[in-house]
């Protein structure tokens, strides 16, 4: 083998193991972004929760009330 093949040789093996190593990376960053979404998705829910539960408190405070003035 010529220097010259073993160097064209070399840079197609090290082009070869970049595009793998490129790849690899980029699957992985795909999984972190779905997972971000995920993770933002629940938040957005979690403070709609929130939100419901609040005025779910609101409400039962106001029946007590009313039921109290009736029974009294």
């Amino acid at each position: 083998m010529t220097n010259s093949s073993s160097t064209y040789l070399g840079i197609v093996v090290g082009a070869a193991i970049g595009a793998v190593i490129t790849w690899w990376v980029y699957n992985r960053q795909k999984g972190y972004l779905k997972q971000d979404h995920v993770l933002q998705r629940v938040n957005e829910l979690e403070k709609q929760n929130t939100h419901v539960l609040m005025y779910l408190e609101t409400f039962a405070k106001h029946h007590d009330e009313l039921l109290n003035k009736i029974v009294c």
